[in-house]
């Protein structure tokens, strides 16, 4: 009895290693040295599987391979044990060396399941964080780094630039109509040329330059060590021609080209900001000159942030003269049921039209306007909803996106606390989305905040999940209610998406915080009924229609799905 109280206080031990998201190489140490108390004469060492080749993890002065004999000063045994998963994949190895008399057999074999369990739970946690890590610096469709890394690096390059007296380069690089594939071939036959693209560009660059997707159909990319102008140019002839090839697609050749914008470092800016903005510029004077096509930056394409200016003196009054509204995204259950709506601000703009929330937020959030803005959007929402319940129709809670700004401010937990005083909403109906960057940019202030909200009674959600930090551990520390996963993690067709298995790992581990989990993005049956069969609460998109308008909405709930809706 005190030998498996011994052991499972071992156990405990590695597992609270695991849980506190410890280096690997610590959490395999731990479990060495429980083998080596457990089982006297042995020592143990461990072995992970990467790139196929099994390497040292946990074990001081081990041999460099497994089946690499040590030169022992006594004779010993060897006994080799694979770590392998659940599902019989190898993951790794345990090598055992016996200088004395082997332990009992039973003994050996509770001690050496319990170790084999745990290095799994350890090993395949690893593989979950990196994945995670990735997915949260890298675009899941091309491989190539995201908005977020692609920044990072750039500031780098400019912190060297500027050490060394370099020049460099930006080049902001945009498909011309790429949504005319989208539109007529499906999103299929737009993702594979993406892919094909981003291989072109890729193998057009040196080593020491940079590549990202930021999104959609922009790549952007930086060239280090410019000599002169001639030879960024020299480089964007190179992009373009790399377009004059056609693209496949189920034997089809489409003809696909692209614009460049170009700014220079020190010349057109000396931050990353303005080299971005400003190479984005170009580009749409490229555009505007028949595309398929490269412009330097100059000075007067400046005018652009004149427009900039127009949409910031166009927000000061949007509010007072109604121009904002509401479109609510349905989200239902593993049944089909309706269980809530994710409202979606637009702006009604007098001559842009209906412009949607990433084109006006993050100059509202510069210009200060996402205060007030922020404030009539979870009043609204509180309103809608509490008129959809006096009405006597079905619950349903409606989610409501904050801004970092709005998140930040002391009175915010006030602003949503006279929302549901006014409107007279049961507050279990009002969800907070909040995405990744913004709670973990003051993990410990985000934490007391989220707890002043959760005592009002409404939920709290973290939006888009797998574009940030991406990472469950910090979950641990936050009072958070809904985990939604990012569209990001559908990408691929058939049954089962690409990120199935690490879907269905999110779930667990979410599910195990206590938490429910969205899936947005949903557009196929075959989706649908792989999240729901992963154990998925709550799905949205467009396989359920698109966003609807409040009198839309309303109809939804007094009489349900058209019998033609899945």
């Amino acid at each position: 009895r005190k030998r498996a109280e011994t052991l499972e206080r071992d156990r405990n031990r590695v597992l609270e290693l695991v849980a506190s998201a410890e280096p690997l190489e610590s959490v395999l140490r731990e479990l060495c040295l429980l083998v080596e108390r457990q089982l006297s004469g042995v020592r143990c060492s461990i072995f992970v599987l990467r790139d196929d080749r099994l390497l040292p993890a946990a074990g001081p002065d081990r041999p460099s391979s497994p089946h690499e004999n040590p030169p022992p000063a006594v004779a010993v045994d060897l006994r080799r044990v694979p770590i392998q998963s659940q599902s019989g994949t190898l993951l790794g190895e345990l090598l055992l060396e016996y200088s004395g008399a082997a332990a009992e057999p039973e003994q050996e074999r509770v001690v050496l399941e319990a170790a084999v369990r745990l290095a799994v739970v350890a090993i395949e946690q690893r593989q979950l964080t990196e994945s995670l890590a990735y997915r949260a610096t890298h675009d899941p469709l091309t491989g190539l780094p995201n908005r977020s890394l692609f920044e990072r690096n750039l500031e780098q390059a400019l912190a060297e630039a500027q050490r060394h007296g370099r020049a460099l380069a930006v080049l902001f690089i945009d498909l011309d109509r790429f949504k005319q594939i989208n539109d007529s071939l499906g999103h299929l036959a737009g993702d594979q040329v993406l892919v094909q693209a981003a291989q072109r560009l890729h193998g057009c660059l040196r080593r020491s330059d940079l590549l990202a997707r930021m999104g959609g159909d922009e790549f952007t990319a930086v060239i280090t060590d410019l000599s002169d102008t001639r030879d960024a140019a020299r480089v964007a002839e190179k992009l373009l021609a790399a377009f004059q090839e056609p693209f496949l697609w189920e034997g089809q050749e489409l003809f696909v080209t692209a614009s460049i914008g170009v700014s220079l470092f020190p010349r057109d800016g000396r931050d990353a900001a303005a080299l971005q903005r400003n190479a984005d510029v170009a580009m749409y004077r490229a555009k505007s000159r028949g595309r398929n096509a490269f412009e330097f930056f100059v000075p007067e394409l400046a005018a652009a942030a004149q427009h900039r200016l127009q949409i910031e003196n166009s927000l000061r009054k949007a509010l007072d003269k109604g121009e904002f509204r509401f479109f609510y995204h349905p989200q239902v259950d593993g049944s089909g049921r309706l269980a809530a709506f994710e409202a979606l601000l637009v702006w009604d703009h007098p001559t842009l039209g209906l412009t949607p929330p990433s084109q006006f937020i993050p100059i509202a959030e510069d210009c200060g306007m996402i205060v007030p803005i922020g404030a009539w959007a979870i009043q609204e929402a509180c309103r809608q909803c509490a008129r959809w319940q006096s009405q006597g129709l079905p619950r349903a809670a409606v989610a409501v996106n904050i801004s970092a700004v709005q998140f930040a401010r002391q009175d915010f937990v006030e602003t949503v606390a006279q929302a549901l005083s006014a409107s007279g909403l049961d507050p279990t109906l009002l969800e907070l989305e909040l995405t990744e960057n913004v709670v973990l940019r003051r993990l410990d202030e985000s934490a007391r905040q989220m707890e002043r909200l959760r005592a009002l009674g409404v939920s709290i959600a973290i939006d888009d999940f797998g574009t940030g930090y991406s990472s469950l551990s910090y979950l641990r520390r936050l009072p958070v209610d809904i985990l939604k996963m990012d569209q990001s993690f559908l990408q691929g067709g058939g049954a089962r998406p690409s990120a199935m298995p690490l879907v269905e790992a999110i779930i667990a581990l979410a599910h195990g915080l206590g938490l429910k989990v969205v899936a947005e993005g949903v557009e196929t049956r075959d989706h649908f009924e792989a999240l729901k069969a992963a154990g998925c609460d709550r799905f949205q998109g467009y396989l359920w229609g698109e966003p609807l308008t409040a009198e839309a909405a309303t109809r939804l709930l007094a009489h349900g799905w058209p019998t033609s809706t899945p």
